[in-house]
């Protein structure tokens, strides 16, 4: 199960910019925590 931090969204249509960006934590296979990183396009 992650635990979500932070999340931002850049939508600027003009600049055909629409992109998402978020941070939570997570553990791996090991049980081990993890900080995971996502970013991407929107839509």
């Amino acid at each position: 199960m992650e635990k979500l931090i932070a999340s931002w969204r850049s939508v600027k249509p003009e600049e055909n910019r629409f992109r998402f960006y978020s941070i939570s934590l997570g553990k791996d296979l090991w049980g081990d925590e993890v900080l995971v990183k996502r970013w991407g396009r929107i839509g």
